[in-house]
């Protein structure tokens, strides 16, 4: 458990200093030529999981997240997926000062493990943000709640599915300096 929250966060990491460092390209749907799906074999989990975790600061309670994952009755593309919900907030004094009520959500592909449908609902210490993301996987793009279509790489992830994702990868014959 202590390991697959670390990956998430360096998952999310090197997506902010990706993101930071390269700018998107915008594209049009309609010219974007259709590419075949990823399919993977994995048992890293499955529908009715759910995951709490404890944040610590020194010994009090500073916050807690929590990870569902259920069957979705929405299949995209003729393909099944996950519905995957993600929760985190502050707890007790940590409110008073910074206050923190995240819900993620993402519709997972289950033959693949990528997102098709991203939904991001912040507030965070008064900073609140709202997105909404629909991937269009096989055309290497995505869309945004703000209407703008820009390319991506193929079987692209958004921040809840990375950590899914990550869970499928076999290190057992990982060496120094492999890249995943």
């Amino acid at each position: 458990m202590k390991y697959s929250l670390v990956v998430l966060l360096f998952l999310s990491i090197c997506q902010v200093q990706a993101l930071a460092q390269t700018k998107p390209k915008l594209v049009n749907l309609d010219t974007c030529i259709s590419k075949p799906l990823r399919t993977l074999s994995y048992n890293a989990f499955k529908a009715d999981e759910y995951l709490r975790y404890r944040i610590h600061y020194g010994s009090m309670d500073a916050g807690e997240a929590e990870l569902t994952i259920k069957d979705s009755d929405q299949n995209i593309q003729d393909r099944e997926t996950y519905q995957i919900i993600g929760k985190g907030r502050s707890l007790g004094a940590f409110n008073w000062f910074f206050k923190i009520r995240d819900h993620y959500e993402t519709k997972l592909d289950k033959k693949g493990v990528f997102p098709w449908i991203f939904v991001r609902d912040i507030s965070e210490g008064g900073y609140d943000l709202k997105q909404n993301y629909v991937f269009h996987q096989q055309k290497k793009a995505v869309k945004t709640n703000k209407g703008e279509t820009f390319a991506t790489k193929p079987a692209v992830q958004d921040m809840l599915s990375a950590f899914y994702y990550a869970r499928t990868l076999d290190f057992r014959n990982a060496k120094v300096g492999d890249i995943f």
